[in-house]
C-alpha cells in the first residue's frame, strides 16, 4: 500500500530520534575532561555506563519525548532507559530529572533509583551532566549499600519511594546549580546527556 509523504516523514523522524546507550564503560568514557523481569534482563559487565540523551528521544515503550529543556520548569521527567539491564544483579530502575528556576538560577536535580537481586550489594555510583564532550557537573557516591537494609529487606524491585523502585533507603540525589548562561550553553553546540556509571565495589 502506498504511503503518503507525511507518513514517511514521520517514520523517518522517529527513526532519527536519539535513544539511550547502555554498555560497559571504557577508560576513555571515565576520563571526560571537566568544565565546571529478571529473565529478560541483559547483563552488562561492571562498570555499566548509561548514556541518556536529554534531547528529543524515544522512550523504551516507543513513545517520542520532548527535549528536557522544553519541559516546563518544576516538571519531573522519568528516564527508565536502563530498566532492562543488570550489572551483577544491580539495576538502575529509573532516573528522575527535574529542572527548577530559583533566585535567578537553574537547579537541576537527578535522582537515581537502585535495586539488586542480592541480599546486600556494595556499589559505586557516578552521575554526570555532559555537554559537547565535557563534564559540566557530576556527583559520586562510593560504597553505597543496596539491597537489605537495617530493619527490613528488599526484593529485586526494592521498596517504593517517590513512586519509583529502589532498594536504597534514600535514593542518591545530585543537585546542580547553573546560571542561565551555563544552561543555555549546554544546548548550543550539541545535545547534552546524563551519564550514569554503576560500578560494583570491590574490597
Amino acid at each position: 500500500m502506498k504511503r503518503s509523504g507525511p507518513f514517511c516523514i514521520a517514520l523517518a523522524l522517529c527513526a532519527s530520534l536519539a535513544v539511550a546507550q547502555v554498555r560497559q564503560a571504557t577508560p576513555e568514557d571515565r576520563a571526560i575532561p571537566q568544565a565546571g523481569s529478571s529473565t529478560t534482563l541483559k547483563e552488562v559487565p561492571s562498570p555499566m555506563l548509561i548514556d541518556i540523551s536529554l534531547g528529543s528521544s524515544m522512550s523504551p515503550s516507543g513513545k517520542p519525548r520532548k527535549a528536557f529543556n522544553e519541559t516546563p520548569a518544576g516538571t519531573t521527567r522519568a528516564y527508565n532507559d536502563a530498566a532492562g539491564y543488570v550489572c551483577d544483579k544491580a539495576r538502575v530502575g529509573v532516573v528522575l530529572l527535574r529542572r527548577e528556576e530559583k533566585h535567578g538560577k537553574i537547579l537541576v536535580t537527578a535522582t537515581t533509583a537502585l535495586s539488586t537481586e542480592w541480599l546486600r550489594q556494595h556499589v559505586n555510583l557516578t552521575v554526570s551532566l555532559v555537554s559537547n564532550g565535557k563534564e559540566v557537573r557530576h556527583e559520586r557516591w562510593d560504597d553505597l549499600v543496596i539491597g537489605a537494609t537495617k530493619g527490613g529487606g528488599a526484593t529485586a524491585l526494592g521498596t517504593f519511594a517517590m513512586g519509583i523502585g529502589t532498594s536504597h533507603p534514600k535514593a542518591p540525589t545530585a543537585e546542580w546549580e547553573l546560571s542561565p548562561a551555563e544552561w543555555e550553553a549546554l544546548w548550543k553546540e550539541s545535545t547534552p546527556t546524563l551519564q550514569v556509571v554503576l560500578e560494583i565495589a570491590t574490597d
